[in-house]
């Protein structure tokens, strides 16, 4: 057992069970987990010991992952700035951070939202490639002054000393780039809209990108047509994979 922190109020107010992200270490000894309040653990996954403890700030953690070599935890914040921190995993200090906000826009946290962490900008996907690098899809859903809903998404590679090696497209798209899954060499990212106005033609609205993470490109798009006449949109969430023979 681990305590995870005091959400009651939340739950009193009407919400649900907060979100929780867990990371097994690469040798299956040490667990990460990043908590709705903005708290970050490193335990002993097999007694629930605390090896290191963190609260970041004005921010829930979004995703964890580790380095191969179990050294380093990459962490993405849904916070106004969408941070991406590098730690140290014993000590949990910071090696390097990104903004991700400088390429989606930021957004102040919504005033007794009790969901208004997630209108902020974020790493909704996370991967770690193969070289060591990270593949990023940064997502902004928010509601501007206007209270008209906006959307802004981008996919960043990150080298393993932070630096940005590439990104598609030029610059954020509005759309909803939701939770990565690569294999073999490709990404498939669920795409969704939220903000008002025709659906971009060169994006799988409602259905699933299929991205080339080496030549950094689109290398397919597969759609989803609705149920008609039931409904009027499809919209996929994390229910996808790819098949071994690439197809």
């Amino acid at each position: 057992h681990v305590e995870l922190g005091d959400v009651s109020r939340h739950i009193a107010m009407g919400g649900s069970a907060p979100d929780t992200v867990m990371e097994w270490a690469p040798d299956g000894e040490l667990l990460a987990i990043g908590t709705f309040l903005g708290e970050l653990l490193v335990v002993d996954g097999w007694t629930g010991a605390v090896q290191a403890r963190r609260q970041l700030a004005e921010t829930m953690v979004k995703q964890i992952r580790w380095s191969t070599d179990g050294q380093t935890l990459y962490i993405g914040e849904q916070s106004p700035d969408g941070q991406l921190l590098a730690l140290e995993s014993s000590t949990l200090e910071t090696i390097w951070a990104i903004e991700l906000s400088k390429w989606i826009g930021s957004s102040p946290l919504p005033a007794g939202d009790l969901y208004g962490v997630y209108t902020l900008p974020a790493a909704y996907g996370l991967e770690l490639l193969e070289d060591g690098s990270l593949f990023v899809a940064a997502t902004h859903a928010w509601n501007g002054p206007t209270g008209m809903r906006q959307n802004q998404s981008i996919l960043l590679k990150i080298s393993q000393d932070g630096a940005v090696l590439d990104q598609w497209p030029d610059t954020a798209t509005d759309a909803v780039f939701f939770r990565t899954r690569i294999v073999d060499g490709l990404a498939l990212i669920p795409i969704s809209k939220s903000s008002p106005g025709p659906s971009l033609t060169n994006l799988p609205v409602g259905g699933v990108l299929v991205f080339d993470v080496d030549a950094f490109e689109p290398h397919a798009k597969v759609s989803v047509e609705p149920l008609a006449p039931w409904f009027t949109n499809a919209f996929i969430w994390e229910a996808l994979d790819l098949g071994s023979d690439g197809l």
